[in-house]
Parts: C-alpha cells; sequence; structure tokens
C-alpha cells in the first residue's frame, strides 16, 4: 500500500467530519459502511448520488498473526473525496476477538496508544506529502508536474518553517468519531472495556462508538455494556455461516425478532447497521472451504459448469452443485473442486424493509444512524430504488 494515498484520504474523514463545536442536530441519518480496500471515484460519485449522511469507512484491521497484534488490509484511496461535500466520514477499526485472547491483560492500553500513533503517523506523512503536492510546478499544458525535477526537497528548517505538527494536532482535535468493531466475547469481555476505556483516554476530543451484535444487545448482564458513546445495532449475521443449514447465516427475520422482543432498555444511544450484500459460500464435504463476494463468482453461477440444485426465494437462498469438467475453476485463487456446493445468501429485501418498520418503532435515539452494510459500486446502481425507500422506511 502507498502510505500517502491513506493518507490525504484519511485526514479527508477528519476535516469533511468536524463538528467539535456544535451540537449533532436531532434527525435520523442515513448511510452506508464502505468495507473495501480501495476507494476510488466511481464509490465517491455514486456516494454523493446515494445522498448519504455519513460513511463509514473501514481504516484497517488489527489481526493476532501468531506473536503479535498486526495491523492488515489498510484502506487505499486511488482517488480523494471533495472535502465539500456534506457527508460525515466516521473512521473504523475492525479487530479480531482473537486479539485479546491472546494480548496480555496489562497491553490493552498500550494497543489504544498503537492506534493513537498509527493514526498520527499516518497524518504526518499525509501533511508532509499534502504540502508537497501543493507547490508542485504546473507544466506548459496546464497540467499538475510530478516529475522528479520538479519535486519540493523538504529540509528540517522547512519542515518546521510548515509546521507540520500543528496540522496534525488540528486535525486530531476535529476528529469527530472514532468506531471500534470487534465480537467481543464473555471471555474478553474484560480485556476489550478496558482497551476501549483506553481509547476514550486516548481520544478525548472524539466521541467513541462500537459495533454491538444481537446477542450481547439481548443478554446484557452477561456480555456487559460496552463503555463508548454510541453502539450500532448489527442487524446481520445471525448464525454460523460455517454450518450448512436450511437458515439464511447473513439475515433471518424470524431470528433477528428472537433478540428484539421484550422488554429491553439498552443503556446507550443506538443506531442500527441493515444488510446490504450477498455472498457465497463454497462447501466441499460440508465443509465451508471458501466465502466471497457475489459478484466475484457471478459469471459462474448458472454456467455450463455447474448445476442449481436448491432455491428457497422467502429465505434468500440459492445453490449450485459445481460439475465434472475437463478445465478446473478458481475463485480468489483457490480451485473448486468438482461435487462443491456454492451456496447464496442474500437478504430477503420485504423482511429487512419489515424489519426497518420494527426498529423505527423501537427507537429511542432522536439522532440514529441507519446505516446499510456494506456500499458497493457495482451493486449500488441495481439497489438504488430499495435503498431509497428502505431509507425512506425509517
Amino acid at each position: 500500500m502507498r502510505p500517502g494515498s491513506f493518507l490525504i484520504l484519511l485526514t479527508a474523514f477528519i476535516l469533511a467530519s468536524c463538528s467539535s463545536s456544535e451540537k449533532e442536530e436531532e434527525k435520523i441519518l442515513h448511510g452506508f459502511y464502505f468495507w473495501k480496500s480501495t476507494f476510488d471515484e466511481q464509490s465517491d460519485t455514486l456516494l454523493t448520488q446515494s445522498k448519504a449522511d455519513v460513511v463509514y469507512h473501514r481504516l484497517f484491521d488489527l489481526e493476532w498473526d501468531g506473536f503479535r497484534v498486526a495491523p492488515t488490509n489498510d484502506l487505499y484511496a486511488a482517488y480523494y473525496p471533495d472535502l465539500s461535500k456534506p457527508r460525515k466520514f466516521i473512521p473504523v477499526i475492525y479487530i479480531s476477538n482473537e486479539v485479546f485472547v491472546k494480548l496480555n491483560d496489562s497491553l490493552s492500553a498500550d494497543l489504544a496508544d498503537k492506534i493513537y500513533h498509527r493514526i498520527r503517523m499516518y497524518l504526518y506523512a499525509q501533511a508532509y506529502q499534502k504540502i508537497q503536492f501543493e507547490r508542485v510546478n504546473t507544466n506548459e499544458y496546464g497540467y499538475e508536474d510530478y516529475s522528479p525535477e520538479h519535486q519540493v526537497d523538504f529540509d528540517t528548517s522547512q519542515r518546521e518553517r510548515l509546521n507540520i505538527d500543528e496540522l496534525v494536532n488540528q486535525s486530531m482535535k476535529q476528529f469527530h468519531e472514532l468506531q471500534i468493531d470487534c465480537d467481543w466475547t464473555p471471555r474478553t469481555r474484560q480485556k476489550y472495556f478496558r482497551f476501549l476505556e483506553a481509547c476514550k483516554k486516548r481520544f478525548p476530543k472524539q466521541d467513541l462508538s462500537c459495533t454491538i451484535r444481537l446477542y450481547p444487545y439481548k443478554y446484557q448482564k452477561e456480555m456487559g455494556i460496552p463503555p463508548v458513546d454510541r453502539g450500532m445495532l448489527m442487524c446481520y449475521n445471525i448464525s454460523d455461516v460455517y454450518r450448512r443449514g436450511s437458515q439464511n447465516s447473513i439475515f433471518d427475520l424470524n431470528e433477528v425478532k428472537k433478540y428484539l422482543t421484550g422488554s429491553i432498555d439498552y443503556p446507550l444511544p443506538l443506531d442500527y447497521a441493515l444488510p446490504l450484500f450477498s455472498w457465497v459460500a463454497v462447501y466441499q464435504q460440508q465443509r465451508l472451504v471458501n466465502l466471497t463476494q457475489t459478484s466475484d463468482i457471478a459469471w459462474f453461477l448458472g454456467s455450463e459448469g455447474t448445476k442449481q440444485v436448491y432455491a428457497d426465494s422467502a429465505k434468500g437462498i440459492r445453490e449450485y452443485e459445481v460439475q465434472k469438467t475437463d478445465y478446473p475453476y478458481h475463485v480468489n485463487g483457490h480451485p473448486i473442486q468438482p461435487g462443491s456446493i456454492l451456496r447464496v445468501e442474500e437478504p430477503n429485501q420485504i423482511d429487512v424493509l419489515e424489519l426497518a418498520r420494527l426498529l423505527k418503532k423501537m427507537n429511542r435515539n432522536p439522532s440514529a444512524r441507519v446505516v446499510l452494510y456494506h456500499f458497493d459500486a457495482e451493486e449500488y446502481p441495481k439497489n438504488k430504488a430499495y435503498v431509497a425507500k428502505l431509507f425512506q422506511t425509517f
């Protein structure tokens, strides 16, 4: 990944979302998660057309690599969004639960500190590069010239004069919100909550939010209440995709309702995330061997290499069996063996709309955000009317 690209986008997030001195207006906001590793001009244009109020961008993941916590999947910006656009950009950091299983109990605060310095490191390098780009000469045709002979060579005195540190500090103060995404368990609850408390101290000028799955929402005594400013209730991924059963593992309205019914009073302002994605689970001998976006394998489904063996439109499930062919098929670099089952799962849109109506009745947060996971520039045009209807519903 090229650091400067990520950095310019990160500063765009911070500057575009700055609102620290103003109270957030009490109205329902709508938006998307952007979970891909590349942000481009097409995505930015379609997000603008969607009139999204807020976009949650995953910046990077933190995984346990066997020995330590390691960042992965950094967001690369092939295009830098226009800062004048009104939508909020909220950075998201995904942390695998294994990190808190393996992490020494005394290092939760250290992890928050590392995240803080990682973001500052990006901002510092971005400020350096931004100033450098702004001083690039323009050639005779009116185009910016980035040839080596026209690049600015900064020395220490220039760096001090430009006061890059001040730019970084200003960006940090204007940083509106940070979201942490982690599926904690009773085993990791204590360390995870300690980490969140450390994040609050390390980012005192920012709101801190976190994702909350349906199980922690319903079983508060067992799972605890995370020490954050607001929570994002994730109303999807309701069952284990590793088990090939009759249920749609992404979304099943009846299953979701089991967690929402009853006198549940969650002591945090809640936002709501609804599914806008599908996937294909590849099973060999009833064992999950691959999970990919439907768009990555759509060309293969229904081709001469597959045979549809099951379909339930009400549940949003289709299954295809891979046939024996004269040449091998691959998905994301992995071979698909004859006899494998390709299981397509997608949310039933009518059921998602019904859930939106239910959540609207339950909602107690006048500034709630209704967010769809996730935004895909290739898929959004096909779902544009549905998205508009969903946002009108709640």
